[in-house]
């Protein structure tokens, strides 16, 4: 395990060739690492090698407090409603990932 606390497009070519090493010299089947946006956020990136597939979904509209919660946090505004009505509502997917290995 490691930190690389750097940002920019330094940063990224940095953490872009890690994870190029991790794929292709290890059986790891992703990163676990912290958001930029929210340092209290933990992210995953899965690789392609990993089987992926939705455990459960549940409707989400554009008045769900967790879609509200996250667009703020990134400064984005939902598109308002057609006239006719909200917009329907769009499945919200639970991924589930590999077969009970735990990602590096």
């Amino acid at each position: 395990a490691g930190t690389i606390a750097l940002a920019g497009p330094l940063g990224r070519r940095i953490t872009q060739a890690v994870a190029q090493v991790v794929y292709a010299e290890t059986d790891a089947g992703g990163l676990r690492y912290v958001s930029r946006v929210d340092l209290t956020e933990e992210c995953w990136a899965v690789f392609d090698t990993v089987e992926v597939w939705a455990s459960a979904t549940e409707p989400m509209t554009p008045g769900d407090p967790d879609l509200a919660s996250a667009c703020a946090a990134l400064g984005l505004r939902l598109p308002s409603p057609p006239r006719g009505g909200p917009h329907p509502p769009q499945p919200r997917h639970h991924w589930a990932a590999g077969t009970g290995e735990g990602l590096s």
